[in-house]
């Protein structure tokens, strides 16, 4: 059985993402309301937490609100953990913020490490679902309310 499938099989937490969700992640937020009667779905994650470790596949779906691509909620993590990410299908960007800003073009089956302390977010830029599989430790957590407040320093 393939990872993606042995994930989506026996995750233990299954988080659905709407625009509802993340209004407040995008900039157009005249697009946002207009678009919001429909509560698009944005992305779906599945995880599967074992011995300390989450694998997990999300699926952004395609689509823009104004002239912004579907894109995850981005984070940084709550403590000092890195995270792996592999593009299993689609066309996206990893965007990576600290000091800098780096936008990475994702290649499927490319193993890209992110470092500790570092925002991340992904971004689909295709016309059908990105697929990404990331692994980390279950000790990282998530911090969302930066990236709500602030938002990326650049918009795709």
């Amino acid at each position: 059985m393939e990872l993606k499938e042995w994930i989506k099989k026996n995750y233990n937490k299954k988080f659905a993402i709407r625009l509802k969700d993340m209004q407040n992640f995008f900039s157009d937020q005249k697009a946002v309301k207009k678009r919001l009667k429909q509560n698009p779905l944005i992305y779906t994650v599945f995880r599967k937490q074992e011995k300390g470790t989450n694998y997990s596949i999300t699926f952004i779906e395609p689509g823009k609100i104004g002239k912004e691509h579907f894109m995850t909620r981005g984070h940084y993590h709550v403590k000092f953990y890195p995270e792996i990410y592999v593009l299993l299908k689609g066309k996206g960007l990893l965007l990576i913020q600290n000091k800098k800003l780096e936008a990475i073009k994702l290649k499927e089956n490319k193993i890209y490490y992110l470092a500790p302390g570092f925002a991340h977010r992904t971004i689909n830029l295709g016309n059908t679902k990105l697929e990404i599989l990331t692994i980390e430790s279950s000790k990282a957590g998530h911090t969302y309310k930066e990236i709500e407040k602030k938002g990326f320093r650049k918009k795709f």
